[in-house]
């Protein structure tokens, strides 16, 4: 599966961790340039800055994290690639990451975005598993 990373320009420092952390993991990953909120484009910020969440306006910050998943959601649908996975800079891989991410043979068909993350926040998942590897179960997240 064709991996992509988000990385900031300015960021050489989290770039270098990044690659020796995914080679470790055995894998290999597109740099994408983010969106940089410190650097954020008054006219882009005033379109899509009045997009509220549940507690108030997106800050410049969140705006450029959210357009950058979408520059690379873009890139992706725009490819011959049926999936790819998407990072930022500050992921942390498990031992067996290259094993799960190396065959899509086991992702349904009909599932568009897979939410690969931990926040340490307890969500509620589907009881149906749709898709595994190994250990690794693939469910709906319940949307609240």
């Amino acid at each position: 599966m064709k991996g992509y990373v988000i990385n900031l320009d300015r960021s050489h420092d989290r770039w270098e961790i990044f690659q020796r952390r995914a080679a470790e993991a055995g894998l290999v990953f597109e740099r994408f340039a983010a969106f940089d909120g410190a650097a954020l484009d008054e006219e882009l910020y005033a379109l899509w800055g009045g997009r509220t969440r549940r507690w108030g306006p997106l800050t410049k910050t969140e705006l450029a994290t959210f357009l950058s998943h979408r520059g690379v959601w873009q890139k992706v649908a725009e490819g011959e690639d049926r999936w790819a996975f998407v990072v930022e800079d500050d992921v942390i891989f498990t031992k067996d990451s290259a094993n799960v991410l190396s065959s899509v043979s086991w992702l349904p068909g009909d599932v568009h975005l897979i939410k690969v993350e931990t926040m340490f926040t307890r969500v509620e998942l589907s009881a149906d598993v749709i898709g595994q590897n190994g250990a690794y179960k693939l469910r709906y997240l319940k949307n609240n």
